[in-house]
């Protein structure tokens, strides 16, 4: 499983980039809206920190051609490595078969049906992104739906990639991985609590008393050198 942040917070992304091996950065309006900065120096800073890896930045054009002029306008600026995404209502849809023949990049989201996903992987999109914990607010297994999705792909030959996106909490990630979903993107409070666990932080904390008492401080590095021989 493939780990992106899904975040416009420029001081956590390159916080958690730091720290783990992930592989892209997911936004959509109202993230970026959060930030209060000005959106296109927002995402220059990302792909700085990101260097080679994908940021997706999603459109909102309500037609398709507002959503394909908007996409043209994202990649002019950004550049043709871009993901941009498209929620997949009726026009959005035929905004991704469009951009896709052009040779865009395109993530379908807010994705809520395997059909959904089906067609948008039909249309050419290169990305889909189930919204895992809204499916089951609406009273759908969303963890079910999403690994359904993959299964699909797999069965069809469809070459999309399943990006599970919107979490409530660390088990339905975990639930996913078991299930071999391809991605998720996480906001950085779902991973904050992936990477700091309780029971990690007690053992450290014993492993480093118990050695105390031994009288050589707290590193192995700092035992007299009389010691060792």
């Amino acid at each position: 499983m493939k780990f992106l942040i899904d975040t416009a917070d420029t001081a956590a992304i390159r916080r958690l980039n730091g720290l783990l091996p992930i592989e892209g950065v997911t936004t959509n309006p109202s993230i970026v809206a959060k930030t209060k900065r000005e959106p296109y120096s927002v995402f220059r800073e990302i792909k700085d920190i990101l260097q080679d890896k994908p940021l997706f930045v999603e459109t909102l054009g309500r037609t398709g051609d507002e959503i394909v002029e908007e996409a043209g306008r994202i990649v002019s600026k950004l550049g043709k490595d871009t993901v941009i995404k498209i929620p997949v209502s009726p026009e959005g849809l035929s905004a991704i078969k469009r951009l896709a023949q052009d040779g865009y990049i395109t993530c379908a989201t807010a994705v809520f049906t395997l059909s959904q996903a089906l067609l948008a992987g039909r249309a050419g999109a290169r990305y889909v992104a189930p919204y895992v914990n809204r499916i089951s607010d609406k009273g759908n297994d969303g963890v079910a739906v999403t690994a359904s999705i993959g299964e699909a792909f797999r069965k069809y030959g469809i070459e999309c990639t399943v990006v599970g996106a919107s979490f409530k909490n660390v088990r339905q990630v975990e639930d996913l991985s078991r299930l071999g979903v391809d991605s998720v993107t996480l906001p950085v409070d779902i991973f904050d609590k992936i990477i700091n666990v309780e029971g990690t932080e007690e053992a450290i904390v014993k492993f480093e008393k118990d050695w105390e008492t031994l009288g050589f401080g707290k590193s192995l590095y700092s035992i007299p050198e009389r010691f060792m021989r």
